[in-house]
């Protein structure tokens, strides 16, 4: 950093200290000029692209059709599977070996992860599936 923009910035610090309601504005455009930055990117997860391969995996086994080992719903649907979601999220994030049983395949933090965020963020469907 040079001299001259050193100086500058401490022009523009002493003036915000001076004028309250003109740091706020630039504080303000600021983050309405970052805003778009911080929301492109990935779209967020949905359940026919990223969240029914996990389920039928990992949770079909025993909440598919028919039902096994006690498994009180289906979860072969998104109709089924958006009918739980607060369950599903809480379950999911038991302790290990709690759900899925202990003795079927177990969910991955990335998993448990993407199921998360994806009911935090709607559960939107996504197409190509029901």
């Amino acid at each position: 950093m040079t001299s001259d923009s050193s100086s500058e910035q401490k022009a523009i610090w002493r003036d915000a200290i001076k004028n309250p309601r003109k740091a706020a504005r630039m504080l303000f455009s600021a983050a309405i000029l970052a805003a778009p930055a911080a929301t492109c990117g990935a779209p967020p997860p949905n359940y026919c692209a990223d969240v029914k391969p996990v389920i039928t995996t990992k949770c079909a086994t025993c909440h598919g059709s028919p039902l096994q080992n006690g498994a009180p719903f289906p979860l072969t649907t998104y109709a089924e599977v958006s009918s739980h979601l607060e369950r599903i999220k809480f379950r999911i994030n038991l302790e290990a070996g709690q759900m899925p049983p202990a003795n079927q395949p177990q969910l991955t933090a990335a998993e448990k992860t993407l199921i998360t965020g994806w009911i935090d963020k709607g559960a939107p469907q996504g197409t190509g599936c029901q």
